[in-house]
């Protein structure tokens, strides 16, 4: 199996190239480098965060002749690793990362995890005014207490559950309506 592979890799070529202009991404690389003969495989690398183009990219050749031609210099086997053209074919959504910390801040939390960040935030407040007392300055933030938090936290929910069941029942009215 590796044997396969190296053999097939030392007949293909491949090309890696460097500062790339703006607005010279996937389709046109590939329409530009068609034209010298048969592409396998072109990765533009790509900001998983932004999904933006990082300016570099490497184009595999079905023949390293061809490769030679196009680009001048062909990457010698040994330098092509193997997760070099992984997911060739993707391209990344961008924001990544700030979707996922969206979607996890406006999830819905257990009461556990409420109840250990609101603990957590009493003692920042806590600690935020002893400094504040002892550098002389006179300010507090204001302390909820715990019952004080545990109150409105009832409130929320119920008025979330009520919510929850005026919907779902507009919802059964709407289907019931439709189906008779």
């Amino acid at each position: 199996m590796r044997y396969s592979r190296l053999i097939l890799s030392m007949m293909r070529g491949v090309v890696l190239i460097r500062n790339l202009p703006y607005g010279f991404f996937e389709a046109e690389l590939w329409q530009y480098f068609e034209q010298f003969g048969k592409l396998n495989r072109l990765k533009l690398f790509r900001s998983k965060k932004t999904g933006r183009s990082k300016g570099y990219a490497m184009i595999e050749f079905a023949n390293s002749e061809v490769a030679k031609v196009a680009a001048g210099e062909v990457l010698p086997p040994e330098k092509v690793r193997n997760e070099a053209f992984r997911n060739w074919f993707r391209r990344p959504s961008g924001h990544y990362a700030n979707k996922k910390t969206v979607k996890k801040q406006n999830s819905v939390k257990s009461p556990i995890n409420v109840k250990n960040m609101q603990v957590r935030l009493l003692k920042h407040l806590k600690n935020a005014n002893k400094k504040l007392q002892q550098s002389g300055i006179q300010y507090q933030f204001f302390c909820p207490s715990m019952t004080l938090i545990q109150e409105t936290l009832r409130k929320v929910s119920s008025e979330r559950k009520k919510h929850e069941t005026e919907k779902n029942s507009t919802v059964l009215r709407q289907f019931y309506s439709q189906v008779s």
